[in-house]
């Protein structure tokens, strides 16, 4: 059986398209996935807070599992789970001094470390058993107190400005840079990036030059993998889109209008999080690119012969840096 250059590319071509509908498939799946957890979180509330209790070997103070089965029996429904689970941890710790003081401190913090609310609470020594109520109260309006704040703002908006890299795109690798819009949906993350790439000058043997760079609007959903209380760092898996136009300037043998030309890829990326400060996150961003439109950009030699200068790969990379505020 012999094939021809006809069939390769209709191999090609289907190749190409499966691949580019598995893209597709990826970002939807990771839209989803982040979204509809949000979705069953409004209608039902899932236990989110762990209850983390130092308590001294002999201490009158209740146990942990006492207290929470008090504060879930307060609000008639399930509060507490594992730690990786968690969207809120109180940690309680007890002292009991020489004097026979007892002193329970309970501290509250978001997952990302945020600092909710801290509470103070004394009893005279081996009293402890009688602060059972006063800590199932404190515990309550913990609780509580996080769940007023987040239903006032759910979502945390961060701008900030990244760099890009793209690899095996155009003929050498070129960087570009813009602005980055991040909206933070506790697990789930939408990202908008906008960027300018700087010009790449290609020359042909037939004496053609042109500079191509481009401008585009990327769009990301990511998923949150790991993030812990207190720890800086955290792990996201993106899935996005990119648009924009590639733009072809044409200086030799002579000057030609403007060229733009259709830029569509699908973005995979993982990205890793450095918190710096409260305000201030460092962001690296890599994966694969996958050309939704295999663009070809053309040059003039003369009046009427175009003459290819290149087309845009199936697969490439980029890489991203970026700051948060």
């Amino acid at each position: 059986m012999r094939c021809n250059d006809t069939d390769l590319e209709g191999v090609d071509l289907s190749l190409r398209s499966s691949v580019s509908w598995l893209v597709l498939r990826l970002i939807a799946l990771c839209v989803l996935g982040g979204t509809l957890p949000l979705m069953a979180a409004a209608q039902d509330a899932e236990p989110d807070v762990h209850l983390d209790w130092e308590r001294p070997l002999g201490s009158t103070c209740p146990p942990a599992s006492v207290l929470e089965g008090d504060v879930e029996a307060t609000l008639d429904r399930s509060v507490f789970t594992t730690p990786g689970n968690a969207r809120l941890v109180i940690r309680g710790f007890i002292e009991e001094n020489d004097s026979g003081e007892t002193w329970v401190r309970l501290t509250a913090r978001h997952r990302d470390g945020t600092l909710l609310g801290t509470r103070e609470l004394r009893a005279p020594g081996g009293g402890c058993a009688a602060l059972r109520s006063d800590i199932v109260l404190v515990l309550t309006l913990l609780v509580d107190e996080r769940m007023s704040s987040e239903a006032a703002g759910p979502v945390r908006v961060d701008f900030g400005a990244s760099g890009t890299a793209l690899l095996q795109v155009l003929p050498r690798w070129t960087a570009g840079a813009g602005p980055t819009l991040v909206f933070d949906f506790d697990s789930l993350q939408l990202r908008a990036d906008l960027a300018y790439f700087l010009p790449m000058v290609v020359r042909t043997r037939s004496g053609i030059e042109a500079s191509l760079r481009a401008a585009s609007l990327s769009l990301r959903a990511c998923q949150r993998l790991f993030a812990t209380d207190g720890n800086p760092f955290t792990l996201h898996v993106c899935a996005g889109v990119q648009g924009g136009a590639w733009l072809i300037s044409q200086s030799e043998p002579e000057s030609r209008p403007l060229q733009l030309r259709l830029l569509a890829q699908g973005l995979l990326d993982l990205r890793v999080g450095l918190r710096l400060s409260k305000s201030v996150k460092l962001e690296l961003g890599a994966g694969p690119s996958f050309s939704l439109h295999r663009t070809s950009l053309y040059a003039f030699h003369d009046q009427n012969m175009r003459v290819l200068l290149y087309r845009v790969p199936f697969l490439g990379a980029q890489f991203q840096l970026g700051l948060v505020f």
